[in-house]
C-alpha cells in the first residue's frame, strides 16, 4: 500500500464523517478533499530535487502535532488545524505548507475549491488537515529504525507516478517533471545522515523526553538509523529506480565509481569524508544491491558490482574499518536466524578481503531476526530485514 493510499485510509469511515461535521461538509467530500490535498503535498516533495528542507518542516510539524494530541487525535476527527485555539499548530502548518508549495498555497485551495465544488474556506480546511495527517505519518515513519531521508525519498520517487491521478486537474502540470511547478528546486547537498539523525533526535527527544539517541546497547543495534536494502529480495533494478540517478563517484585515488546518488556507496563517502561526523556504534548503512540465494550464504552474482565499489572505496581511504552486520526476517527459528545471519556476514568480509581489503580492518557479527527495519508480516517487509549493514569502525 502507498503513502498515500495508507494515509487516505487513515480519514475512511468515522474520522472523515467527524471531520465532515467540524467543517460542515459532506464525507465524500471529506475523503476526496483529503486524498487530493495529500496527493499534493506528497507530488511537491517528491518534486523537489533537495527534500530536507520539506522533510524538517514536516518533522517540526509533527513534534508540534505531538504537543496537541498527535497523530490519534487527527486521524479520530479532531479539526486540529481548523481553530485559532491552536495558534501554534496553524502557524507550523503554514510554514510546512510555504516549503512545500513555495508560497502557492493559496492557488493549491482555489484549485481544490474548484475541483469539489465547495467555498474556499473549507478547502483550506482540508488542506490543513491533510497537510497535518502528512506530518503526523511522517513523523511516526522517521521514528521507526531504519526509515530516514534517503529512504523515504525513495518511496516517493517509486509512488509518484500514482499521486498525478488524484490531483485536481489545474495542478496536474505543476508536478509533470522535477523542473515544472511551484516548487522551488535546490542545489542538493547531499548532506543527509546529519540532518536525519537530528531529526530523529528532535523527535525523540521531544516526543518521549529522551536524553540521547542511544545506550549500553547501541553498539549491537545498528536498527537505530540504517536505511533498508533488500539483501535477499533480489529485486535489484527496482532497487536502482528509487535509489536516483547514477553519477561518477571520484575517489580521493582517483578512481571512479557509477553509483547512484541515494545508494550506499555516496552516503558512505560522504560520511568519511565530513569531519563533523564522528565514528558512532549506532550509525549504520544499508547495501542495497547485495543479494543472496534463498535460505543461504551464498551471493548472487548481481551483488558484485555494489561489493567491489565497497572494497574500492576502503581502498581510497586506508584509515577506515568497518563492521558488518547481518540480518533476516523472523521466519523459521530464532536460533537459525542467528546463523543464517553471522554467515551472511562473514561471506560479505571474505569476498571483501578477496577483493584486496586487509582482514584487520573488517569484522563480521549477525543479529538474526534482531532489529528489524519494518514489518514481518508482508512480504516486502521481510525483504528489507533480509540485508547486510555497514558500521564505520574508524576513519
Amino acid at each position: 500500500m502507498s503513502i498515500l493510499e495508507t494515509l487516505s485510509a487513515l480519514m475512511k469511515g468515522l474520522p472523515s464523517a467527524r471531520m465532515g461535521a467540524h467543517l460542515g461538509l459532506p464525507l465524500e467530500k471529506v475523503e476526496s478533499g483529503i486524498k487530493q490535498s495529500l496527493a499534493v503535498l506528497l507530488s511537491a516533495i517528491a518534486a523537489k530535487q533537495d527534500i530536507a528542507g520539506a522533510l524538517e518542516k514536516l518533522v517540526q510539524t509533527a513534534v508540534e502535532l505531538e504537543r496537541s494530541g498527535g497523530l490519534k487525535a487527527l486521524v479520530d476527527g479532531s479539526p486540529l488545524a481548523t481553530g485559532q485555539d491552536n495558534a501554534p499548530l496553524i502557524s507550523r502548518v503554514g510554514e510546512m505548507q510555504t516549503e512545500l508549495l513555495n508560497g502557492r498555497a493559496e492557488d493549491v485551495i482555489k484549485a481544490l475549491a474548484s475541483t469539489l465544488s465547495m467555498p474556499l474556506d473549507g478547502a483550506k480546511r482540508l488542506l490543513n488537515q491533510a497537510s497535518l495527517l502528512l506530518a503526523g505519518f511522517v513523523g511516526e515513519q522517521l521514528k521507526r529504525p531504519g526509515m530516514n531521508g534517503p529512504a523515504l525519498a525513495a518511496t516517493l520517487a517509486t509512488e509518484r507516478p500514482g499521486y498525478a491521478v488524484w490531483l485536481p486537474p489545474s495542478l496536474a502540470s505543476w508536478y509533470a517533471d522535477k523542473s515544472a511547478g511551484p516548487v522551488a528546486t535546490k542545489k542538493c547537498s547531499r548532506r543527509w545522515l546529519p540532518w536525519v539523525l537530528l531529526a530523529l533526535l528532535v523527535i525523540l527527544a521531544t516526543l518521549f523526553g529522551l536524553k540521547g539517541c542511544g545506550d549500553e546497547k547501541s553498539a549491537d543495534n545498528p536498527a537505530i538509523s540504517s536505511t533498508s536494502g533488500p539483501a535477499a529480495s533480489g529485486a535489484v533494478d527496482s532497487v536502482k529506480a528509487a535509489l536516483g540517478e547514477f553519477f561518477k563517484l571520484l575517489l580521493p585515488d582517483g578512481t571512479e565509481l557509477n553509483v547512484p546518488e541515494l545508494g550506499i556507496e555516496n552516503r558512505l563517502v560522504k560520511f568519511i569524508k565530513d569531519d563533523a561526523q564522528q565514528v558512532d556504534p549506532s550509525i549504520w548503512f544499508s547495501f542495497d544491491r547485495l543479494t543472496f540465494e534463498s535460505n543461504s550464504n551464498t551471493l548472487m552474482p548481481g551483488s558484485e558490482e555494489q561489493l567491489k565499489n565497497i572494497a574500492a572505496i576502503m581502498k581510497a581511504f586506508p584509515k577506515v574499518h568497518l563492521k558488518l552486520g547481518g540480518y533476516t526476517d523472523n521466519t523459521g527459528t530464532p536460533e537459525g536466524n542467528l546463523t543464517l545471519s553471522d554467515a551472511r556476514a562473514r561471506s560479505v568480509m571474505d569476498e571483501l578481503v578477496k577483493l584486496g581489503v586487509q582482514a584487520d580492518r573488517l569484522e563480521a557479527k549477525g543479529y538474526g531476526q534482531e532489529h528489524p527495519v519494518a514489518s514481518n508480516d508482508t512480504e516486502e517487509g521481510r525483504a528489507k530485514n533480509r540485508r547486510i549493514d555497514v558500521n564505520v569502525t574508524a576513519k
